[in-house]
């Protein structure tokens, strides 16, 4: 494979997977407005099938103004990743 072909190949992957991550953001922004629109709950952790819980936090709950590049999402979703339990026997 020559160099050129190699290149154009990176950068035909890279584009591509910035178009499925476009599609990803925009499928997850909707999720979370359905959520919101629907009553969910905003600062307190919802357990998650997974066994982790996800916590809804408002980046303005407590100032007007948030640090940013170019966008900023007023609702962030926060993990708390499950916690392996162990026993001494």
């Amino acid at each position: 494979m020559s160099k050129g072909t190699r290149a154009a190949q990176l950068l035909a992957r890279h584009l591509r997977s910035l178009e499925v991550g476009k599609a990803g953001y925009k499928d997850a922004d909707a999720a979370l407005d359905e959520y919101i629109a629907s009553g969910g709950k905003i600062e307190q952790p919802v357990p998650l099938p997974t066994g982790e819980t996800a916590t809804v936090v408002d980046q303005f709950a407590t100032r007007n103004r948030v640090s940013s590049g170019l966008s900023v999402r007023r609702y962030v979703v926060e993990v708390e990743r499950a916690t392996a339990i162990t026993s001494k026997l």
